[in-house]
């Protein structure tokens, strides 16, 4: 008697703009590993740039181990791990535009941060659209 192979259960299934949004998601919080590289003023080595800054370490690491579970196993949860993370990094940012001792170009830097996560998570989650073909009904 042959051996039936049955399918494996499909979970999370990735179109290309999810898989886009989950490299930005990688380049991102790769860029947040390297938070503790960047060279920071002596007057903000303690304090909420500092924390901000581990903060933000830790989010990375998430985001990196997260995307290698979804990639390995497909997980739902995985993506939304993903995607939670890079939200919290977004939120991490918004103190920027309210600070008067923030730098101009801290905050343009700032909002860049702000809208890249947010196209990130936005192609992350973004549903796998049924394909639609005229004339059939």
């Amino acid at each position: 008697m042959p051996a039936e192979t049955s399918p494996q259960p499909m979970g999370a299934t990735l179109s290309r703009r999810n898989r886009a949004g989950l490299g930005f998601a990688v380049v991102l919080g790769a860029a947040e590993l390297a938070g503790p590289a960047l060279p920071i003023p002596s007057f903000a080595r303690s304090g909420p740039v500092a924390a901000t800054i581990a903060f933000g370490t830790l989010l990375g690491a998430i985001t990196m181990v997260s995307a290698v579970a979804l990639l390995t196993t497909r997980s739902r949860t995985a993506l939304r791990v993903v995607a939670a993370s890079r939200l919290f990094s977004l939120l991490s940012a918004i103190p920027a535009f309210f600070r008067d001792v923030v730098p101009p170009g801290l905050v343009v830097v700032a909002a860049l941060w702000v809208l890249l996560n947010l196209l990130a998570v936005e192609l992350m989650v973004e549903p796998r659209q049924a394909s639609t073909r005229p004339g059939r009904g």
